[in-house]
C-alpha cells in the first residue's frame, strides 16, 4: 500500500514538472 502511494503520489509530482513548462511556453509565446 506504502508503494502504490508513493507511485502515485511521484507520478502527480512529474505531471506538474511537465506541465509547468507547458504553460511557461505558451505564456511566452503570448
Amino acid at each position: 500500500m506504502l508503494s502504490l502511494h508513493h507511485s502515485e503520489v511521484y507520478s502527480t509530482f512529474v505531471l506538474k514538472l511537465a506541465i509547468l513548462p507547458m504553460l511557461l511556453m505558451i505564456f511566452w509565446l503570448k
